[in-house]
């Protein structure tokens, strides 16, 4: 998937399976029986606290990085300004979309050409080295109640592709993709990035 087409879409949830509750009975052996509980709660809570730590770990890296780096998050009216037209992406999808201070616009386009849903996309450069800036656009997006549709590398195979989507009160989702590579004419010591922010709207059907 690159930058042709935004295809992925929402799956259908799983159903969650639906047990019995406890029975009325009570049989023998009920004292082994609730030690038997306990160790398997016990097992549970742990992992639970486990993966809710790994989490946060992960989410305090992220921030860590981006901030060591010098990346504060701006809302991305501006950047996008050439891409806002007739109240699109509309303002609850808009105010969901931050860029790293310090970006520079180099050009921007609507692929769709106004014909069909909104598609359309800015080019930036920031000097943040590309593991910073996808690091900060990871943080940023889930922290803005963006879903995680899929990480991967660029058709090219130089950069890292970053698919999120969001349900829109107008009735549609909305994906964007930002697109990090690496900067070859960046005079910065740690090397800079070429971001790519692509915005899509999605019939809920497709």
């Amino acid at each position: 998937m690159g930058r042709e087409a935004l295809s992925a879409t929402p799956s259908d949830a799983d159903v969650p399976a639906t047990f019995p509750g406890p029975g009325a009975a009570r049989g023998p052996g009920r004292g082994p029986a609730l030690v038997v509980l306990g160790i398997v709660a016990t097992i549970t809570v742990g992992g639970g606290v486990a993966t809710l730590l790994t989490g946060s770990g992960h989410a305090r890296h992220q921030r860590a990085a981006a901030r060591a780096a010098g990346l504060s998050a701006e809302p991305a009216r501006a950047a996008l300004a050439p891409i806002l037209h007739s109240g699109q992406p509309p303002r609850g999808v808009l105010g969901r979309l931050v860029v790293p201070r310090g970006w520079r616009r180099t050009g921007s386009s609507c692929p769709g050409d106004g014909v069909g849903l909104y598609d359309c996309q800015v080019e930036l450069r920031l000097a943040a080295n590309p593991p910073t800036v996808l690091a900060f656009f990871e943080h940023e997006l889930a922290r803005l109640g963006w879903s995680r549709l899929s990480v991967s590398p660029t058709d090219h195979g130089l950069g890292t592709e970053l698919l999120d989507q969001v349900a829109s009160s107008d009735g549609f989702y909305w994906d964007v993709g930002v697109f990090v590579d690496p900067d070859a004419s960046s005079t910065a010591p740690a090397g800079g990035s070429t971001v790519e922010v692509r915005v899509v709207e999605r019939d809920v059907g497709s």
